[in-house]
């Protein structure tokens, strides 16, 4: 009898059980619990049997099966955190950056514009200004980003090159494509602030933080600042763009304030960084230049103006006569920062008469302990030598100094 009764019990709990076949019928009469209420009671008995069944017996029970991919979830995550890292979190900072430190960097609308419809910008980091509206004419010099240039005529649609003007008096040819109509980004008149790129590159970003690149400028650059936060400026940028740029690797002015006047060993250790650059005849950036613009965008961001045109160049600054012997620098008459001129070596007499060919001509800058900032013609790059190098093959003519000398 016990074993039939622990049948009748085990029966009662296996898994499949129907309610139907073993649950109390519903009675009517019976008015202390509705049928709804009698409904939902066998069926958490029958739930709570099956529970006990599958604890005791330790069978997994069967999942619901998802329909969508095990990699559906993981990407969705990364996704919404791409989203925060580069669109909404630098946007953020952003707005809260320049709410916080806006230091009214613009001025009002009603400003007195500095240039008519006849100049337009340079939008790209650099650009070649050719001597003829083919790019293999003589190069003249190179221009930089955001630099103002005033148009001599009106290119027509079918034109590549655009005959044009620079602020230093120089003219040429510039590619169409590399310039734009739009002038805010260098109407003075607008701004408070500006900073001129001291670096050799200088990267301009979208956001403050974790932003993209938008353009690397080069040494001498002037951009306008229209906010200014701690080691941080918002720069104005041709058509209408705006971007980020750290305080670092910059000067900050005035609007119309020039650079001011550094001494002679900043400029020596300013030209260091443009040591194993690329040579390139009338380059003024690092990945080409020589070193007449090693010099001439050196000098700007130390304060010192220097002639546009490279001849006058040669007669500029104040001439050490004591420095020269028979072709050869006098090192203990040297300061850094002193500019050597050479000429071509023909003869170099026992009695110290030296011949000279004038048509080739070489710069060196003095950086002391022996040192020399030159142009080689065996690399093609703007290497630091020992200053007794040259004198194998050229003749120092003249030693100029354009810093005062310190006390």
């Amino acid at each position: 009898m016990k074993k039939k009764k622990y049948e009748r019990l085990w029966t009662h709990r296996r898994p499949d059980y129907k309610m139907g076949s073993r649950a109390t019928p519903y009675d009517s009469t019976d008015s202390r619990i509705s049928e709804k209420s009698f409904v939902k009671r066998e069926r958490n008995k029958k739930r709570n049997r099956q529970a006990w069944y599958y604890q005791t017996k330790r069978i997994p029970r069967e999942r619901k099966i998802s329909t969508l991919p095990v990699w559906f979830w993981p990407i969705v995550v990364l996704f919404i955190l791409l989203l925060l890292i580069f669109l909404i979190i630098p946007e953020v900072v952003d707005r809260s950056a320049g709410h916080r430190q806006q230091i009214a960097e613009t001025n009002d609308s009603s400003f007195d514009a500095l240039y008519d419809d006849q100049v337009q910008v340079v939008n790209e980091s650099f650009v070649t200004l050719y001597e003829e509206p083919d790019i293999g004419s003589e190069r003249i010099t190179q221009v930089l980003f955001n630099s103002p240039v005033l148009l001599l005529d009106e290119p027509s649609e079918e034109s590549e090159f655009v005959n044009v003007e620079l602020l230093n008096g120089l003219t040429g040819y510039l590619p169409v494509s590399s310039l734009t109509k739009d002038r805010q980004s260098v109407e003075a008149n607008l701004y408070k602030m500006k900073v001129i790129v001291t670096d050799v590159n200088k990267r301009v970003m979208t956001h403050a933080i974790n932003g993209n690149l938008l353009i690397e400028v080069k040494r001498g650059t002037l951009l306008y600042v229209t906010y200014r936060g701690p080691d941080i400026y918002k720069v104005q940028l041709t058509d209408g763009r705006e971007g980020w740029i750290s305080s670092d690797g910059v000067i900050a002015l005035p609007s119309g304030a020039v650079p001011p006047l550094t001494n002679a060993n900043q400029f020596a250790n300013s030209v260091r960084a443009y040591r194993q650059a690329k040579w390139l005849d009338a380059g003024r950036t690092n990945e080409g230049i020589d070193m007449y613009g090693v010099m001439y965008l050196t000098a700007y961001i130390n304060g010192l103006e220097l002639p546009v045109e490279e001849e006058a160049f040669w007669e500029s600054g104040d001439t050490v006569s004591d420095a020269i012997d028979t072709g050869c620098i006098l090192f203990d008459k040297l300061t850094p920062g002193d500019v050597v001129f050479y000429e071509r070596l023909v003869n170099r007499g026992a009695d110290g008469v030296v011949e000279t060919d004038p048509s080739r001509r070489l710069i060196g800058v003095w950086l002391g302990d022996g040192k020399l900032l030159t142009e080689s013609i065996h690399t093609f790059s703007i290497v630091e030598v020992d200053a007794k190098w040259p004198e194998r093959d050229w003749a120092a003519v003249r030693v100029a100094r354009y810093f005062p000398t310190a006390e």
